[in-house]
This record gives C-alpha cells, sequence and structure tokens, in this order.
C-alpha cells in the first residue's frame, strides 16, 4: 500500500511559535503513517498590490510563492494551510480564493475558521484564563495589563 501524502503550506517555520506547529504536525503525520511535504513560501499578497510598496520586496514574495504551485500534483493527496500566517496580509477572502487551487484535495486550515471546512484553531480564550490564573494563584500578581497588536 501506498503512503498518502499531505502538504503543509506555510509562510515561516522557524520561529518560536511556528517550530512548535511544524514539530506537531510532523509527529501525527508519522503516528498516522503519513508523508509529510512542507511548501515553505511566504505571505500570500493580493496581485493587485498598493502602488506605494516596494517592488522588489513585491517580486521576492511572490517569487517565494511559487513552491505553493508544486502541492498542486497528483503526488500530494491533502493540504494543511496555514491560513492565519498565509492571510496576513492578503485577508481571508483571498486566501480562501487563492485555496481553491487545491479543491480537488482534502484540505485543513490551520489556526484560521472557515464555514463548511475542517479547520484547527487555537482556543486563546481558554489559554488566557489559564495564564490570569496561573499569575494569580501562583504569584499573587493582582495588576495587568493586556496589549494586543
Amino acid at each position: 500500500m501506498i503512503k498518502k501524502t499531505i502538504g503543509v503550506l506555510t509562510p515561516i517555520i522557524d520561529y518560536y511559535f511556528q517550530k512548535d506547529l511544524r514539530q506537531g504536525i510532523i509527529d501525527e503525520a508519522e503516528k498516522l503513517g503519513y508523508n509529510l511535504v512542507l511548501f515553505c513560501g511566504s505571505v500570500l499578497l493580493r496581485p493587485n498590490k498598493d502602488s506605494s510598496d516596494n517592488e522588489a520586496v513585491y517580486q521576492l514574495i511572490n517569487d517565494s510563492n511559487m513552491v505553493y504551485q508544486l502541492a498542486d500534483t497528483d503526488n500530494i493527496h491533502g493540504i494543511i494551510g496555514i491560513g492565519s500566517m498565509l492571510s496576513n496580509f492578503c485577508g481571508p477572502d483571498y486566501y480562501l480564493d487563492y485555496m481553491e487551487r487545491y479543491k480537488d484535495k482534502p484540505i485543513v486550515h490551520a489556526l484560521f475558521d472557515v464555514s463548511d471546512s475542517v479547520c484547527v484553531s487555537i482556543d486563546n480564550y481558554y489559554s488566557s484564563r489559564k495564564l490570569v490564573k496561573h499569575l494569580l494563584d501562583e504569584h499573587s500578581y493582582k495588576n495587568f495589563a493586556y496589549i494586543s497588536g
């Protein structure tokens, strides 16, 4: 029997969170007997970019993303798109339009909620409550500031 191969589309794999995410995907694929191919490009950008963008940077990013086209082959049996990172600059609508090219394959959107699709996400609310509870119970902190960005 031929092992199925899953392609992972991700712009970044070397930062702290991304390393853990990547390793988790690798570990689960090994447990389930799947081959895994990481397609590491860049973030997705809309084709009609703002004219004030740096043309050289825009071209470099689009050239990097050519690697994602390699996932559209019969040798890749399913796709995991790291949606929250891929859509950082293009937005959710463009990301979903882009992922349509893989519509003949099973797709999982990681860290990105899409109705009528398989999605894996993180519950930031639960994690934040757990963190605050730890700071209160274990360290007796009473004053907090939440800064987002």
